[in-house]
């Protein structure tokens, strides 16, 4: 999560000649033009040059403070957090007191997650400057960045509380009440500040999420129109246009807007399993095994997708292909009942019943659960394995009145078993196969 931090923005307001500027020499180079160079080498990723001015100008004392946030901006820039962290160290070292540099260390810290030393930093900047507001919004910056929700709320409000409170403060607690689940005080933080930060997609996106989940979905088509403005690459506009008109039963349309995020975000599992999803609903189930099978080669073994893939299928009466996507897709070493009945149940239709026992056998063993022995004894029982069924049922951990139930019923299919090998003939013999419906399996 990238947050928007206090304290480190540069505001230079500069206005110069560029060509007149390029003709200067070494010596003749003033402070607003070293500034001026610095600046346009780090706006063109030219990081070395733009470090050689601001440490020129940090030499110098060419207004220290703004060269010191330059030099800081253009490490984090070239992704050189080490060296902006000894800088602002030894810069620290010549004078303890300056609070300025230490929520520049601090910012340092929390953009490379170092958060006991951001902490620690934060703790001994409060003891300095302890009226300072920037300082209680850094510390829900770091409760944020750890997950620590209440702990960031309670921060951001304590800096809400000062007058000089930045409003990126309520944009961070509105991120903390979003994913605390508290959706209405998360509307509320980002619906008061969505006019001065219109432009921040770190906004924009969770609060049309929050919108979609108060099922304010008109209210929310503004704004995902203003994310695909601000930025028509981002896949996730695309895909809560989606969401949006699933709300307004445009299905074709949500579909296509789902297409439009993969095609921009092609490796994320989440986009493509509600990609397929959306192309069955409008029976575009080809395509939609694609998606499925895609979905399956970003996250292997995902559970929702395969039952997601399988319904799909029995929905075309497709079983050799459910057989062909189970046997490839589940994994056995992460047993899943439902999967692995499905599976046992593929393999039983084409008569390997011996397949079909080892699958139910191993995620029995694994699982160890109620639910797990039942359906074991069923397919025991479909592969005429009656005295193993029993065993099973014998040993389960199942309520006696359950397990007195399956036993009854074990033993009488058994007995009709019998019968049936007796004399196959005989009409008033009921056919194991319905009998077994009785079995009240486990709804998974």
């Amino acid at each position: 999560m990238k947050l928007l931090f206090f304290g480190i923005s540069l505001t230079l307001f500069l206005s110069f000649n560029a060509n007149a500027i390029e003709r200067l020499t070494d010596d003749e180079i003033s402070q607003h033009e070293v500034f001026y160079k610095a600046e346009k080498a780090r706006k063109s990723a030219d990081f070395r040059a733009a470090i050689k001015l601001y440490k020129y100008a940090y030499s110098e004392k060419l207004n220290r403070p703004v060269a010191l946030k330059g030099l800081v901006s253009t490490y984090l820039e070239a992704d050189d957090n080490f060296a902006a962290q000894q800088f602002l160290i030894k810069d620290i070292e010549k004078n303890e007191f300056d609070v300025e540099a230490r929520i520049l260390l601090i910012n340092v810290y929390l953009d490379s997650d170092s958060f006991k030393e951001a902490e620690q930093q934060i703790k001994i900047a409060k003891n300095i400057a302890p009226s300072d507001w920037r300082l209680k919004a850094l510390s829900g910056n770091s409760y944020l960045l750890q997950s620590k929700y209440a702990d960031a709320i309670a921060a951001y409000s304590e800096c809400l509380d000062t007058k000089d409170c930045s409003s990126e403060a309520v944009f961070h607690r509105g991120l903390a009440f979003y994913n605390l689940k508290q959706s209405d005080r998360a509307y509320a933080d980002f619906k008061s500040v969505y006019s001065s930060h219109s432009n921040q997609l770190e906004l924009l996106i969770p609060y049309i999420s929050v919108m979609h989940s108060m099922n304010k979905y008109d209210e929310s088509l503004a704004v995902i129109q203003k994310c695909q403005s601000v930025d028509s690459t981002r896949p996730e506009c695309w895909s809560l246009l989606g969401h949006y008109y699933v709300k307004q039963n445009n299905l074709v349309t949500a579909a296509q807007n789902f297409e439009k995020a993969v095609k921009l975000a092609p490796y994320n599992f989440e986009m493509r399993k509600i990609l397929a999803g959306s192309l069955v609903q409008i029976g575009r189930s080809a395509d939609a095994d694609v998606q499925f099978e895609k979905a399956l080669s970003l996250k292997p073994g995902d559970i929702e997708v395969l039952r997601a893939w399988v319904t799909s299928l029995k929905a075309r009466s497709m079983q050799s292909k459910i057989s062909s996507v189970l046997q490839q897709h589940y994994n056995q070493k992460i047993p899943n009942l439902w999967a692995a009945q499905e599976l046992a149940h593929a393999y039983s239709i084409i008569d390997k019943k011996q397949n079909a026992l080892d699958v139910m056998e191993s995620a029995r063993d694994k699982l160890k659960t109620v639910d797990a022995d039942i359906y074991y004894s069923y397919f025991l029982v479909q592969a005429d394995e009656f005295s193993d069924a029993l065993k099973v049922m014998n040993r389960s951990k199942i309520e006696q009145d359950r397990k007195n139930y399956y036993l009854s019923l074990i033993k009488s299919l058994e007995n009709k078993s019998e019968k049936r090998n007796v004399s196959s003939q005989d009409s008033q013999v009921p056919d194991k196969v319905n009998s077994i419906t009785d079995w009240n399996l486990p709804k998974l």
